[in-house]
């Protein structure tokens, strides 16, 4: 002031400018695979500088080209969601934290996408979205010898071979 009188600092701010953008990634289940089982959607997310605030994924039935449903959390919904999960977080510093989330219901036979996105706490989001896409099955393949028939009994060997052996198999995948 006018009078020469200071004030000792006694607070202390840290000030954060954070532009770049975190981290996450989809690694399991793994791009490009087909599953039987799914314990839980399982990833990494990193929000360098600042920490993170949380990760976002969007799990989708998906044919190969469009999505059809995504998980809403609790459900199948023809509209878009994206599933929070806030407790995929961490303190400012180069901090990687594991997530994970278990709530699908998965249908046998289909496609799946599972995408990643971090938000951190300065407010920036991943610019390059994780993505793996998968195939949940659980039926076994049917298998059926067509050649020698079935409803036969024959005895082969040496002196008696069989030419040729054939059949056809199915999958859902």
């Amino acid at each position: 002031d006018d009078a020469a009188n200071e004030e000792s600092a006694s607070v202390k701010y840290t000030l954060y400018y954070d532009s770049t953008p975190p981290v996450s990634r989809v690694t399991v289940p793994a791009d490009g695979t087909s599953v039987n089982a799914i314990s839980s959607i399982q990833g990494t997310a990193n929000g360098s500088y600042t920490g993170l605030r949380w990760v976002d994924i969007k799990v989708s039935s998906y044919n190969g080209t469009t999505e059809t449903y995504t998980w809403t959390g609790s459900s199948w919904s023809a509209n878009e969601h994206w599933v929070k999960l806030s407790a995929a977080n961490s303190a400012a510093g180069n901090n990687e934290v594991n997530w994970s989330y278990s709530s699908v219901s998965w249908d046998d036979g289909a496609r799946y996408r599972v995408i990643s996105r971090s938000y951190d706490r300065s407010g920036n989001y991943d610019i390059v979205l994780s993505t793996s896409i998968f195939v949940y099955d659980t039926s076994a393949p049917l298998v059926k010898v067509t050649v020698p028939d079935e409803s036969s009994t024959s005895y082969r060997g040496p002196q008696n071979t069989l030419p040729t052996l054939s059949g056809t198999s199915w999958d859902v995948t």
